[in-house]
């Protein structure tokens, strides 16, 4: 008995998850640097640009850097990032707010073409070094 239960939540949860769609999560932008590696021997490419962004989102308990991405899109002029959980938070705490703290290269250096991301709580961020 003990057995079947577990399989049923296991199947509960996996269905749950199943269902979830990455979505655009609302955020507020504490933080955004930009690291070039410099170090030789440098890639065929250029210099990496490793982007990190501090962002509060809001969680039930069980949010984790790891339930976000970045997604980079491309203006003329403009580079757009765009927040999304890919991952839910089932947790059942009360709602508040953490910040976490996300990693991408597939950005340029803000020098070359600005950035600005799509989703914050307080409007656009405009950044330009």
């Amino acid at each position: 008995m003990k057995r079947v239960l577990i399989t049923i939540i296991t199947l509960m949860s996996m269905n749950s998850f199943a269902n979830f769609m990455p979505s655009q999560e609302a955020v507020l932008v504490k933080e955004i640097n930009q690291f070039i590696n410099m170090m030789p021997p440098l890639p065929p490419t250029g210099p990496r640009v490793l982007t990190s962004l501090n962002v509060d989102v809001k969680s039930s308990g069980c949010t984790r850097d790891e339930d976000f991405q970045i997604r980079v899109g491309q203006l003329p002029h403009a580079q757009v990032l765009t927040v999304v959980r890919i991952k839910p938070d089932y947790c059942e705490a009360i709602e508040h707010t953490v910040t976490v703290e996300l990693r991408t290269e597939n950005l340029v250096n803000f020098r070359q073409k600005p950035a600005q991301v799509s989703n914050p709580l307080l409007g656009n961020v405009q950044i330009v070094h």
